[in-house]
C-alpha cells in the first residue's frame, strides 16, 4: 500500500529534528585537497541527495557533518529545536576558522545521529536481533529494552521472522533492511546514508528506495543520501545538491518539488527534474577551478 501522508514533515511535528548547515568547508587529507569549497544546508525533517563526480568528496562531505572528521577550514553547524521550541546546537569549526564554542545542547552525535553504509557493516557472530540491538547496547539500554526496540523495528522493516538469523543466511536486500533497521533504532534525528543500496540490484534497489521514502514521511528524520544515481536522488530527496570537480565543489541546491505519493519515473515532471540534475553534473565551465562557485 502507498503512503498517503504529507511530502514533507516540518520540524514541528518531529520534536528536536536537526537542521544541517555548512558554510565554506574545505578539507585536505595528508596533504591532498578533497573538498576545495562545500556549502550544505537542510532544513530539520529535510531529505537533501549529494551527487556528483567519482572522487569528489561526497562521502567526506558526510563524514563532516556526521562529526567523524573535522574540516580543515570553514564552519558546520547541527541545530535541533526541542519540544519547548528551544534552539540548541552543536558545532565544529576547522582550525583555520575561529574554533566554535562548543554547545551539545539536545545533540549527541553517538545517537542522535546515525550512519547507514553501503557494505552494511553487520557483524557476522551476531544474529539479526542483536545486530540490531547494538547501538542501544553500547548506551547501556538493558538487554530487555534493547531487544524489545530492535523487534519493533525489525517488525516495521518486514524482518521479524529473520530475528535469529545470521548475517551469512539473508540476502542482500535483506542485509541492508537489518542495517537501516540499525540505524534507525535509536530513532536518530539525522541520518547519513552513503549509497546504501548501490550493490543491489536494480529491483531490490527499487523497492528499498520506496522504503526508505516511506520511512522518511513517517518519521520525518532530517537525511542526506549520498548516491551515484540522478533517478535514485530525485526520487527520494526533496533538494539535490552536485559536488563538481577534483577536490570537490558544491553547487547550488536543486529543489525537487514532485507530487506527493509514489514517484513516477517516467512522467515528464520527473525526467525533467533528472535533465536539470545531469546537466549541472556534466556543464563546461571555463573558469579555473579556484574560480568555480
Amino acid at each position: 500500500m502507498r503512503s498517503q501522508e504529507p511530502d514533507q514533515v516540518t520540524s514541528e511535528s518531529v520534536p528536536g529534528a536537526i537542521g544541517v548547515v555548512a558554510r565554506a568547508v574545505r578539507h585536505s587529507f595528508n596533504g591532498l585537497n578533497v573538498i576545495a569549497h562545500a556549502d550544505v544546508q537542510v532544513k530539520p525533517g529535510g531529505f537533501l541527495a549529494i551527487v556528483g563526480d567519482s572522487g569528489g568528496g561526497k562521502t567526506t562531505l558526510l563524514r563532516l557533518i556526521g562529526g567523524l572528521i573535522e574540516p580543515t577550514s570553514g564552519q558546520i553547524l547541527l541545530s535541533a529545536n526541542d519540544q519547548s521550541k528551544q534552539s540548541n546546537s552543536y558545532s565544529q569549526s576547522g582550525h583555520v576558522a575561529p574554533v566554535a564554542t562548543l554547545n551539545m545542547g539536545t545533540i549527541s552525535p553517538g545517537s542522535d545521529i546515525s550512519f547507514c553504509f553501503q557494505e552494511g557493516r553487520l557483524l557476522p557472530w551476531r544474529n539479526v536481533l542483536d545486530n540490531v540491538a547494538l547501538p542501544l547496547e553500547m548506551h547501556g539500554v538493558r538487554p530487555q529494552e534493547r531487544r524489545a526496540a530492535a523487534s519493533a523495528m525489525l517488525a516495521k522493516m518486514q524482518l521479524s521472522d529473520s530475528e535469529h538469523k545470521m548475517p551469512a543466511q539473508l540476502s542482500g536486500g535483506m542485509r541492508m533492511r537489518v542495517a537501516m533497521a540499525r540505524a534507525l533504532v535509536t530513532r536518530p534525528k539525522l541520518l547519513l546514508l552513503d549509497e546504501p543500496f548501490g550493490a543491489l540490484d536494480e529491483v531490490t534497489r527499487l523497492a528499498l528506495d520506496e522504503e526508505l521514502r516511506q520511512l522518511w514521511q513517517r518519521t520525518g528524520t532530517t537525511t542526506i543520501l549520498v548516491t551515484h544515481s540522478i533517478q535514485e536522488a530525485v526520487s527520494l530527496a526533496k533538494e539535490v545538491l552536485v559536488m563538481r570537480g577534483k577536490p570537490g565543489r558544491t553547487l547550488p541546491t536543486i529543489a525537487i518539488d514532485l507530487p506527493t505519493g509514489a514517484v513516477q519515473r517516467n512522467s515528464m515532471q520527473f525526467v525533467s527534474l533528472c535533465q536539470d540534475v545531469y546537466q549541472q553534473m556534466t556543464a563546461q565551465t571555463t573558469q579555473a577551478p579556484e574560480q568555480m562557485p
